[in-house]
């Protein structure tokens, strides 16, 4: 019976460590998992040149807004990637969160916020879920998203289902400087750009060109 008590107290011990150690992480951006909640964002009005309010136009671009994002929210900000789609943009940040935000109306808008799909790297986990570039197939609804220090990229179709792959060419892309930007073009191909060189540190980072989807088994 003593030993039963032993082994009861030690339990009780080391349920109370997991859970003071959940707590002191779920303050940390990414580090817990992100229930699908709604938050208020607070739009700030910014200029493209804050000295210089009437100057819009920089090379070939014309600018026409911009804003600062307020949030009150522990995983908000830290937004590596973002989308444009019909109902508005999507942010994701280098922590596995994701935002939804209707396109900028007046001072504030509501938007979701929650966490990438299960199966696009380890939740939990900050450095296996950074995300740092996405793009996305408006007609089939289809969105990819690159993790840079797993040298992944994941797969999200409209249904939600989730694949991913670990392609070759990036497996000696240094950590945390892998795959940093993504593009989709109208034909079909990707780019995939590393944020370094991995043999030659300060030469031309390297390109990756799929004539289709990088997932694609053809």
């Amino acid at each position: 019976m003593a030993y039963a008590g032993q082994m009861q107290g030690k339990l009780r011990l080391f349920i109370l460590i997991w859970l003071c150690w959940l707590t002191g992480g779920s303050g940390r951006t990414g580090q817990m998992p992100i229930p699908p909640h709604d938050i208020s964002v607070a739009l700030e009005p910014i200029k493209l040149f804050p000295q210089q309010p009437d100057v819009r136009r920089t090379g070939a671009l014309l600018f026409l807004q911009g804003y600062a994002l307020h949030a009150r929210a522990d995983d908000f900000g830290g937004w590596s990637a973002m989308l444009a789609q019909p109902g508005g943009l999507r942010f994701i940040s280098d922590a596995g969160a994701m935002l939804d935000l209707p396109y900028p109306k007046g001072s504030s808008v509501m938007g979701q916020l929650r966490e990438l799909p299960k199966g696009c790297g380890l939740h939990w986990n900050k450095e296996e879920q950074d995300a740092e570039a996405a793009t996305w197939d408006p007609r089939s609804r289809t969105w990819w998203v690159t993790l840079e220090r797993l040298n992944q990229i994941c797969r999200v179709n409209a249904q939600g289902r989730v694949t991913h792959i670990a392609p070759r060419a990036m497996a000696d892309w240094l950590s945390p400087l892998g795959a940093e930007a993504l593009l989709r073009l109208t034909d079909g191909r990707f780019l995939i750009f590393a944020e370094s060189n991995p043999g030659r540190p300060g030469a031309p980072s390297p390109v990756l060109l799929y004539d289709r989807d990088p997932l694609d088994p053809a």
